[in-house]
């Protein structure tokens, strides 16, 4: 069965049917490798406060911080499964693909599948990171593959990842597949293993006033259109997140 890794969090203080009073507050999880920085979350904030979803700040760590006050929150669904919020939106993977993590090595490299890779140099996303590391160790012990902590290296992002690999800094790395099956062939890269397949997730909502609720929608769902300035706001997400669509019926 499929688990579910990531999805938005509104969390509402606000009364039903009334507007923001105070500018919202945007926590990213960083764990699944999103590019961020200074530029990236203010360019986002300025971005849905100009869209009627007004963001006053963005906060970042790899893990949900407890107690955290925030309205607006990207967090992996495991931290969320027992509480009241609602789907508003889902989360589009690249190209429309499942998300899954592959491990890559150089075409040039005899190596064919994972069991020759016990205690080579290897590179994840980090330890938080369900797709960039918590599923392909779960394929590893399942086929017999061992990694020792000096030997791996934790890039924070998809592209770290491949750069370590393309430049011979370590032996494989792990990748999110949607990224994978792009930058493999384009690269000489080969895939060697593939993890089970994991929902991305949705944008969630809790006690948002209908105006509210509906305008932050709609300046998620417009990222999903494929411009460039969609994609430029978009990098502070996992490289993997295409934007966001409607839920399904």
């Amino acid at each position: 069965m499929k688990t579910s890794l990531l999805c938005l969090l509104l969390l509402g203080s606000l009364s039903t049917g009334l507007q923001a009073a105070e500018p919202l507050t945007l926590f990213i999880q960083s764990s699944e490798g999103g590019a961020i920085s200074g530029r990236g979350l203010h360019n986002f904030s300025r971005y849905l406060t100009g869209q009627d979803c007004p963001v006053g700040a963005i906060e970042t760590a790899a893990e949900l911080p407890d107690g955290l006050n925030a309205q607006l929150v990207f967090v992996p669904l495991k931290s969320t499964q027992n509480l009241p919020y609602q789907p508003l939106l889902n989360v589009q993977v690249l190209n429309n693909a499942e998300l899954s993590a592959s491990v890559l090595v150089r075409g040039s490299t005899a190596v064919s599948d994972l069991k020759s890779l016990s205690g080579v140099r290897i590179a994840f996303i980090s330890p938080e990171s369900v797709s960039g590391y918590q599923l392909a160790q779960a394929l590893f012990a399942a086929n017999g593959v061992e990694h020792k902590r000096d030997r791996i290296t934790f890039t924070r992002t998809n592209v770290g990842a491949m750069s370590l690999l393309l430049h011979k800094d370590v032996f494989a790395a792990v990748i999110a597949t949607p990224l994978a099956d792009k930058w493999s062939e384009a690269n000489d890269l080969k895939i060697v293993g593939v993890t089970r397949a994991v929902e991305p997730g949705a944008l969630w909502g809790r006690d948002l006033s209908p105006a509210l609720r509906a305008n932050c929608r709609s300046a998620f769902m417009a990222l999903s259109d494929g411009s460039r300035s969609s994609k430029k706001l978009l990098k502070i997400f996992p490289g993997w997140l295409q934007g966001f669509t409607e839920l399904s019926p």
